[in-house]
This record gives structure tokens, C-alpha cells and sequence, in this order.
């Protein structure tokens, strides 16, 4: 299983879900963390994918306490504890290295927690059509067959979308 942590704000979080796109595409079980980076209670920051795009977004499968736990090492058991303290924490974290260079082994992985913002398009390449379609009816409104231009979305939302990568030189709506 792979999880891909949100963090950072909404251009960050459509980086990471267009990933979470792309491993799915693969046939990889992956799920997204939208909860360990903004915590129960953080005010300033928090998960807006879902906030502002609501059920326009295509669904994302949400990781479980009990996955992350699982592939970051985080009992909280006594034994566990100890153990950590003995050999280390056999974490299965994968952290970004480089800011905004494409880093091919993470195509490669199978079961990793990922942390990062991920913002190369090469990531999503094969993928591109699924991601330009998601975020293209997220921009432009289309529900229920209508086509009703950004009024769906808030106002920051279309100015996020109309400056990303994913629509490739739409106009700012």
C-alpha cells in the first residue's frame, strides 16, 4: 500500500492528489492522508481539496490511523516503544529529496509513505487526460450536465486552477 500525505495549501494538494492518480492508475493500492500534517485542530491550514471542491472532486480513498501507523512505524505499545528505542524505527517514509525535480523511484515503489509536494508533471504523465479531466470539471463546473463556468468553485479555488500546471493555459476565471 502506498499513502500520499496532503500538506501545504490547495496548489500543493492537487500536486499530490494527481499523484495519488497516477499510482492508482497502476494498479497499486494507494490512499491519501489527509489528516496527520493538519491535525484535529489546526486552524491555519488544513485539507481544502475536499473543503472546496466537495463532491465535484473524483473520490480518493482516505488512509486509515491504523494504515499510518502501520507504515510509519508509530505504535504506541510499550514493546514498541522499546523496540524503536533498540533498533530504530522501521519506517516505510519516503520524503521528497528535491523540491520540484522528478525523482523516478517513486514510480517504483509498492509500499511507502510519501511526503512531499511532487510538483513534476512527469509524475502524472500517463495519467494526464484523468487529471486534466478531474480538474477541468472541478474549473469549469460541470454538474449534473450543465455547464455553469467557476461558479462552483470559490473565488480562490478558479484562481488556483486557472495558474496550475494541470490546465495548461487556461485563461484566470
Amino acid at each position: 500500500m502506498i499513502i500520499v500525505q496532503l500538506s501545504g495549501g490547495l496548489g500543493n494538494q492537487m500536486f499530490q492528489y494527481a499523484l495519488y492518480l497516477a499510482l492508482g492508475a497502476e494498479g497499486r493500492e494507494v490512499r491519501i492522508d489527509e489528516t496527520t500534517e493538519y491535525g484535529e485542530h489546526e486552524r491555519l491550514r488544513h485539507p481544502e481539496l475536499r473543503e472546496d471542491f466537495g463532491a465535484q472532486l473524483p473520490s480518493y480513498r482516505v488512509a486509515t490511523r491504523k494504515e499510518i501507523v502501520a507504515l510509519t512505524d508509530s505504535y504506541m505499545d510499550f514493546l514498541s516503544r522499546v523496540r524503536r528505542k533498540l533498533t530504530g524505527r522501521r519506517t516505510k517514509l519516503y520524503a521528497e529529496r528535491k523540491p520540484y525535480v522528478f525523482d523516478p523511484a517513486v514510480l517504483g515503489l509498492t509500499e511507502a509513505y510519501l511526503t512531499g509536494c511532487w510538483q513534476s508533471e512527469r509524475y502524472f504523465a500517463d495519467v494526464r487526460q484523468e487529471v486534466r479531466q478531474a480538474f477541468s470539471t472541478l474549473m469549469f463546473g460541470c454538474t449534473a450536465g450543465k455547464m455553469d463556468r467557476g461558479r462552483a468553485l470559490p473565488r480562490k479555488a478558479r484562481f488556483a486552477l486557472s495558474r496550475s500546471a494541470f490546465t495548461s493555459g487556461a485563461a484566470i476565471i
